[in-house]
């Protein structure tokens, strides 16, 4: 019996010696590993990029009351479309609205089962005309010149679509310096800065 208590009693220490090699071990690997990952890891444009974007606006309490209603007016509200046109033979959506102006068109005359025609009751609250749904007035940059004119806090930008891959990573680069938010970065440019970073 008192061989047995003596092996029972030597399994602890070597179970304490085992765990406190491990935890020497382990301990001695963790710092080597997340200094690895942070020398691998370094911040990109795109990350930066989207940083910025995240960014909320400074408005008001009652600006923003009126944007949350313009947006659950603008999602309720029906997309006008073109009426058929006889020349072309096809419904033209995507081109702007047309006021019908035929003696016998149905729309005109507001018929039922006919699409809406454009009336005052369906603009969005005079407040907050011309912002976008994030809160920020859009200001459009063809250089990165013009973004020195914009104000950060309230303003962000939309690069217009002349604008090619390489003039669009330089005025992203500067709008993340300047911490400005850009409104409409593309696939083609999310791919083009991959490859210069």
């Amino acid at each position: 019996m008192s061989s047995e208590g003596q092996a029972t009693e030597a399994k602890p220490e070597e179970t304490q010696q085992v765990q406190e090699g491990a935890s020497e071990q382990r301990v001695e690997a963790k710092p080597s590993e997340a200094e690895a990952k942070v020398e691998e890891r370094r911040p990109t444009l795109l990350d930066e990029l989207s940083k910025v974007n995240s960014r909320k606006p400074n408005i008001p309490a009652n600006v923003l009351k009126l944007l949350k209603l313009s947006i659950r007016m603008r999602r309720g509200r029906y997309s006008f479309i073109r009426y058929y046109n006889k020349e072309h033979k096809i419904r033209l959506e995507d081109s702007p609205w047309r006021r019908p102006k035929g003696i016998d068109n149905k729309i005109r005359m507001k018929k039922k089962g006919y699409p809406p025609i454009v009336n005052v009751g369906y603009r969005g609250p005079r407040g907050v005309r011309g912002v976008h749904p994030s809160g920020f007035i859009e200001v459009i940059v063809h250089n990165p010149e013009e973004l020195s004119r914009v104000n950060p806090e309230t303003q962000a930008v939309r690069i217009a679509s002349t604008v090619g891959v390489r003039k669009r990573i330089e005025i992203i680069r500067e709008a993340v310096r300047r911490g400005i938010r850009v409104l409409n970065v593309d696939k083609r440019t999310r791919e083009a800065i991959r490859e210069v970073t």
